[in-house]
């Protein structure tokens, strides 16, 4: 189907934020090699990718047979959201959560024409592909059933994004309490934050950090300290 009625936009943007986060989370764990919850929440979603998911297909599905206008239209629409998170993302959080600043013809590194490129890519294969079993999996669901769905997952988003939000402007308070936080003064904490903040995985896993792991951050900062004063 080419048109979505609001209860249904809703439910494929959690399908589709689910989506994301399995891809991202098994990609990063086959890297790393052990499992890393990716993302922004705790939950089992990146809404960056329900959101952006939406936008292609709200702006794609009229164009179903023009692959072109698909393309360039899922490029410029992705990306100038992804400009646009990643912007916002830094300035309330000061979390960095991608980095393209190595890439070519990038803005600021949230953006690049290689990774538009892609998004162009991942348009035609949403449209054509992704979303043809999904339009057929919500289409048959009954209206009750749709509704339950968004109030369920609605209800466990909400109060996700309200308890991370929490977590990521109390961090300095998460650090100072931390149980294997070792004695720093406030200058090396402010250092140890930025450290976490810049740094996707330790930043989703700043609860449970090791003194391992906390103990490496610091002679991270101590060595480029050391450079520094040379």
């Amino acid at each position: 189907m080419s048109v979505y009625r609001i209860s249904q936009w809703v439910l494929i943007f959690f399908i589709y934020s689910f989506l994301g986060w399995v891809w991202e989370s098994l990609y990063k764990t086959i890297r790393q090699k052990k499992w890393v919850n990716r993302g922004y929440l705790n939950g089992p979603w990146l809404p960056i990718y329900g959101f952006g998911a939406l936008m292609i297909l709200f702006v794609t599905l009229p164009f179903k047979q023009h692959h072109m206008i698909i393309f360039v239209l899922g490029m410029v629409v992705a990306s100038i959201f992804e400009l646009v998170v990643g912007c916002g993302m830094e300035k309330l959080f000061h979390v960095r959560y991608w980095d393209y600043s190595k890439m070519p013809y990038n803005i600021r590194g949230y953006i690049s024409l290689p990774v538009s490129i892609l998004w162009g890519v991942f348009s035609l294969i949403l449209v054509n592909i992704i979303d043809l079993p999904i339009s057929r999996f919500v289409s048959t669901l009954p209206s009750i059933g749709i509704y339950l769905f968004d109030l369920v997952f609605g209800i466990l988003f909400l109060l996700d994004v309200v308890f991370s939000t929490i977590q990521a402007l109390n961090l300095k308070k998460i650090l100072k309490h931390h149980p294997n936080m070792l004695s720093v003064d406030d200058q090396m904490l402010k250092k140890v934050e930025k450290v976490l903040k810049r740094n996707p995985t330790l930043f989703s896993k700043r609860h449970q950090l090791n003194k391992n792991e906390i103990k490496n951050i610091l002679n991270e900062l101590n060595t480029k300290d050391e450079k520094n004063d040379d």
